[in-house]
């Protein structure tokens, strides 16, 4: 729809972007080309006049549904995510009294419109008219008082575009800034499901196992004391070892790659946790569901 803006505010951001008119029989919208079965999530910062429920289409799928948000007089980022079943998403803002809005003297501002494969929001992507990549983050975090050599267990949440077939998409390595001591969970050519565990360079334990669809949201633990480990991915055991060494001379946490690095997680990581302890199968199970 064509709007025609009436005055300007300030964004989230600093810069001036424009307050529409915006009635109870519009809507706005663009249409973005997608692969259908992958993660998609529309995001977008609204700012109203007044508190009022209007419409956000919910991504890649050909029934056109709303769902629901609530805007009011601050901005507010809106999301919705949904695994597309089309090859195109709509991204639209709705205020058609016929599909069950309609409020009247609604003034709205945006900023900030976003479609992403991916389970959830990212951070703000400055665009024009062309699609931008983000620039690849590269986050380490010293080992502390919270790491346990002995025993240790590692969850993640990611979203991953594709690996090569002889490398990896890795979600979170503990490792000495090398490939001789890690502790990694990550995705690898298959795609599979995997974990590694290498200590002195010398010694490996590979787990994997279960095949997965790229571009789709998954979780994945692994969990290990000495000659007991197992690596989980959505609520399964796939793999297990009873012939580990574990690492002693970590020195990092390395999230989205691995040592110097490599193996870079192409794709984003929503949720990443470390149990200084080896949990139970049954309890690495119920963190991958």
């Amino acid at each position: 729809s064509s709007l025609i803006a009436s005055s300007t505010t300030i964004a989230p951001n600093g810069s001036t972007v424009p307050v529409y008119p915006f009635s109870n029989a519009e809507c706005l919208f663009q249409d973005v080309a997608i692969s259908s079965g992958v993660d998609v999530t529309h995001s977008i910062w609204i700012k109203a006049n007044k508190t009022a429920t209007i419409g956000f289409r919910i991504p890649g799928i050909s029934t056109f549904t709303n769902q629901d948000i609530t805007v009011g007089t601050s901005w507010q980022r809106y999301t919705v995510s949904n695994t597309s079943s089309h090859t195109v998403s709509r991204l639209l803002v709705d205020n058609r009294s016929g599909n069950g809005y309609g409020v009247t003297g609604l003034e709205l501002s945006f900023f900030g419109a976003q479609v992403e494969y991916n389970s959830f929001a990212s951070s703000y992507i400055p665009t024009t008219s062309a699609t931008a990549t983000r620039a690849s983050d590269n986050f380490t975090l010293p080992i502390g008082s919270w790491y346990n050599a002995a025993s240790q267990t590692l969850w993640g949440r990611a979203y991953a575009n594709g690996a090569n077939s002889g490398s990896a998409a890795t979600l979170a390595d503990i490792n000495n800034n090398s490939f001789s001591e890690r502790f990694q969970i990550r995705i690898q050519g298959g795609p599979l499901y995997g974990g590694i565990i290498t200590s002195a360079s010398s010694v490996q334990s590979i787990l994997f196992g279960g095949s997965l669809a790229f571009g789709q949201t998954k979780s994945i633990s692994l969990t290990s004391s000495t000659n007991n480990a197992a690596l989980s991915a959505n609520g399964n055991i796939i793999a297990t070892d009873s012939s580990v060494i574990m690492p002693t001379a970590a020195t990092q946490l390395r999230i989205g790659a691995v040592a110097n690095g490599a193996e870079m997680l192409n794709g984003g990581l929503e949720q990443l946790k470390y149990y200084p302890v080896r949990v139970s199968n049954t309890q690495m199970q119920l963190l991958t569901q």
